[in-house]
């Protein structure tokens, strides 16, 4: 009875994407130039606070920007040491590969040498968008 969401609108004309967040992971924004953004507004789970609300915010979209939204599941990976596998790594990983053909090969390739043998063991979803 409640879930996660990364919501946000682009509107073209202007290269605005509005976006909001309720409890999930925050989108990454890879600029053409280089360096990236994290897309993130705070908010509760969708439904598990009646009455919750929720903020918006703006951001300009370079041409040949890329989005990258996932799940939560795309980078809580656990290290055979048990801790998990730090955000700041996943995000390095992104940064640099992120706007490669073979992201989502090369993500899950390395997601898997990190957690050790075996299947992941949360869902693993992610979508990329890119800009002209």
């Amino acid at each position: 009875k409640y879930f996660t969401i990364w919501y946000g609108v682009y509107h073209l004309p202007t290269r605005i994407l509005r976006h909001t967040s309720g409890g999930h992971p925050p989108a990454l924004l890879l600029r053409p130039e280089g360096g990236l953004v994290e897309l993130h507004e705070p908010g509760f789970i969708v439904g598990a606070m009646p009455g919750s609300q929720y903020t918006v915010a703006s951001q300009s979209i370079p041409a040949g920007a890329r989005l990258i939204v996932f799940c939560d599941g795309a980078f809580e990976i656990c290290l055979p040491n048990g801790e998990m596998l730090p955000f700041d790594s996943f995000k390095d990983f992104m940064e640099t590969h992120g706007s490669e053909a073979g992201l989502f090969h090369a993500l899950l390739t390395w997601l898997r040498s990190q957690g050790g043998p075996g299947s992941l063991k949360d869902d693993f979803s992610m979508v990329r968008v890119h800009f002209p």
